[in-house]
């Protein structure tokens, strides 16, 4: 059953998506502003910009619109 669980997963269309803009993501990653004021390691679509002692969110989220058109509910709406 796992490996029936992994192999639908490792084909979902999906996850196949988003490995095929992973090359994208490294060159965005590799050639972006870098700074200690900027924490990228929260997730693929935030980051943390430190202010003081502070930090502020910014955070993005791409959500094609095929899915929020038929599973409105699934995306969050």
């Amino acid at each position: 059953m796992l490996k029936k669980l992994a192999n639908t997963l490792r084909n979902n269309h999906n996850i196949l998506e988003k490995k095929a803009i992973n090359p994208i993501v490294q060159y965005i990653d590799k050639n972006s502003f870098k700074s200690a004021n900027i924490f990228t390691e929260i997730g693929e679509d935030s980051a943390t910009i430190k202010n003081n002692d502070k930090y502020i969110l910014i955070t993005t989220d791409r959500i094609k619109t095929s899915f929020i058109e038929q599973h409105p509910y699934g995306a969050g709406f």
